[in-house]
Formats: C-alpha cells, sequence, structure tokens
C-alpha cells in the first residue's frame, strides 16, 4: 500500500514502502539520522548502524533487509567493503550507496551524492526496491570468499 511522503518540498511523493526494511550505514550521527527519519516518514522499516562492523552484524540478525543504504567513506570497514560481505550473506540484497566524495571513488552500483533531499532519497530507494532503476547500473559485486 502507498504511503504519503510529505513536508519535504512543494510536492508529495508517493512511495510503495510495502514495509520494506532498510538498514541505514552511517558514520555521521546526524546524517544517519537524517536519512532514518526521511525513510520513516516514507513507511520503510529502518534499521541504523553507526559502523561497517554492526552493520554486518545487523545483516545477519535481520534477514529481512531488503536494502542497504551505506555511506561510502567511513572509518573501519568502508561501505563498498561492507556491500561486498553484506551480498556474499545476502545475493539478493539491493545496494545504495551514498557519499560526499568525488565519484571516482565509488565502487560500481548506484550513488547518492551528499548532500541529498528527502525527496531524491526517497526516489532512489523506491526506483532499487521496485527494480526501475532508469537505465542506471544496479550493483554487481564480485563475490569473493572472506
Amino acid at each position: 500500500m502507498p504511503s504519503r511522503f510529505k513536508n519535504f518540498g512543494q510536492r508529495e511523493l508517493e512511495t510503495n514502502s510495502s514495509r520494506k526494511t532498510i538498514l541505514v550505514v552511517d558514520d555521521d550521527p546526524g546524517v544517519l539520522d537524517y536519512a532514518s527519519n526521511v525513510l520513516e516518514d516514507c513507511g520503510y522499516d529502518v534499521l541504523t548502524a553507526a559502523n561497517g562492523a554492526a552493520a554486518l552484524l545487523m545483516l545477519r540478525d535481520y534477514p529481512k533487509i531488503d536494502l542497504l543504504f551505506t555511506d561510502i567513506v567511513m572509518p573501519g570497514l568502508d561501505g563498498a567493503e561492507v556491500a561486498r560481505r553484506a551480498c556474499q550473506q545476502k545475493p539478493e540484497l539491493k545496494i545504495l550507496f551514498t557519499s560526499g566524495y568525488p565519484a571516482n571513488v565509488v565502487p560500481a552500483g548506484p550513488l547518492l551524492k551528499k548532500p541529498y533531499r528527502p525527496q531524491q532519497l526517497a526516489q532512489e530507494v523506491a526506483a532499487l526496491l521496485t527494480g526501475e532503476t532508469g537505465g542506471r547500473p544496479v550493483i554487481t559485486l564480485p563475490r569473493a570468499s572472506l
């Protein structure tokens, strides 16, 4: 059932959350809070992790995660490594990267550049979850062993 995404601009944005679960990973508490609030307002179930190691534990403990939204540049495990390991645990997992750094540091896959607006985040997540990526590449990470 579509939910209404309100209070983030002039027009409302419909999302089809169908109670999908998103794991948001960012080492900046402000960004983590912002992204999780936007996604909760869209009707998604949201889990958060402040680092890559915590994200991998969440992925192990919550098998119903549909999408990983991760910052790329983080201390410890970076977002690319988190995504690679996450896809080993759950090959069907959708991945959306975010970064405030130049695109040349981004692994192959959808990228939402920081700073982003609520509508942009909602649209990117909805497109990935419905498979409507508009011709953008969907991430395929190597399945190398750990």
